[in-house]
């Protein structure tokens, strides 16, 4: 199954597009559709060695790319979602800011999920 949809972090100036099942070339044109000028470098990094891939574009945006519908690589590429995002940000993680991070990637998860069960119309 192919899904891709974007993720707006509300109270963040940034995006994250989830892709999954979609190849490097249908990505890159997608994100192109939108004005967006990916540079060579960060064509290169949306290419996917694994089951996933979550890469931040020196705009900001996230892209985070599975292969298939599996809640603990998910969980895993949000981490990296919200790391990265914290990074842009200057929020280093700590013991004091864990609850940032965490509610961070609450709110990701379930705007993803969301998405993935929603039906089509």
């Amino acid at each position: 199954m192919k899904k891709n949809f974007i993720i707006k972090w509300q109270i963040y100036p940034f995006d994250v597009m989830v892709s999954m099942g979609e190849e490097q070339p249908t990505i890159v044109k997608k994100l192109e559709k939108t004005g967006y000028k990916l540079s060579e470098a960060e064509k290169e990094k949306l290419w996917m060695y694994g089951d996933a891939r979550t890469i931040m574009l020196s705009g900001g945006q996230t892209i985070i790319r599975l292969d298939v519908e599996d809640y603990p690589i998910l969980t895993h590429e949000t981490f990296h979602a919200v790391n990265f995002l914290m990074d842009r940000i200057g929020v280093k993680l700590t013991e004091d800011s864990g609850e940032t991070f965490a509610y961070a990637q609450q709110y990701l998860i379930k705007e993803i999920l969301k998405n993935w069960h929603k039906k089509k119309k």
